[in-house]
């Protein structure tokens, strides 16, 4: 099976990233406080650069997450193609084989005709079951 190249140093499961999503947006809102207060006007050109950071880290993390995602889907989407362009002549070949056993296979009447001294002889052996030796000697002598 092709895996891509570039493989993602951390996991890309659900619970990393909702980790990560979360300790960021407690990030934003520690840094969007500290912004707006008052009594801290004097560390707005910190708090600045620190939500620039943010960001930047975040978009990388994105992008971190991102590249390695779309490798997958790319060697998905390849491997698709190639099994359908595999399955394709394999299912037409099964289409014309089933027609060709269809074709070829005895019609429903002549399996019908050809059970039919079977069927017969299956029935007299239980009509002589069913009403014993007496009625063997009865259509015996009826015959001769």
């Amino acid at each position: 099976m092709d895996t891509p190249d570039h493989v993602p140093s951390e996991s890309c499961t659900i619970e990393p990233i909702a980790a990560w999503i979360a300790r960021t947006e407690q990030k934003r809102l520690d840094l969007s406080l500290r912004y707006t207060d008052p009594l801290y006007s004097t560390l707005r050109d910190q708090t600045f650069r620190q939500i620039s950071d943010l960001v930047q880290e975040s978009i990388e993390k994105v992008r971190m997450i991102s590249d390695p995602l779309q490798d997958i889907r790319e060697t998905l989407r390849a491997r698709s193609t190639r099994l359908w362009e595999r399955s394709t002549p394999l299912l037409e070949r099964s289409v014309r084989a089933r027609a060709h056993c269809v074709q070829q296979g005895p019609s429903a009447e002549e399996i019908r005709a050809a059970g039919q001294p079977m069927l017969e002889m299956f029935k007299d052996s239980l009509r002589q079951a069913v009403s014993g030796p007496r009625a063997l000697r009865t259509r015996d002598i009826r015959a001769s």
